[in-house]
């Protein structure tokens, strides 16, 4: 999932009403971005499921029900894992890593 921010497109930056979440979210790049195009990925089948289309709609229209979840999520993508750090451990809600 690492990078799927460049792959967002924004409702005001161009001008358009969305229907479908593929309005969003360029699916085809970021799927070759990350060389997941062929159906058996586990990134393809991912990309397709309902909890993945909340997920850009609620990053898309800045659902403040969610903010705490996806920021959450952007800190463990950028999380540096390591040898001796391998996990990202953090309480939900918390800004600091445990």
């Amino acid at each position: 999932m690492r990078n799927y921010h460049r792959y967002l497109k924004h409702p005001e930056k161009l001008g358009q009403q969305f229907m479908d979440f593929r309005d969003c979210f360029n699916t085809a790049g970021f799927l070759s971005y990350h060389k997941a195009t062929k159906p058996t990925t586990y990134l393809y089948k991912f990309v397709e499921t309902s909890i993945f289309t909340k997920f850009i709609e609620d990053i898309t229209f800045k659902n403040e029900e969610n903010i705490d979840g996806i920021e959450y999520f952007n800190e463990g993508i950028r999380f540096k894992r390591t040898k001796t750090n391998p996990l990202y451990v953090r309480r939900y809600g918390h800004s600091k890593v445990e």
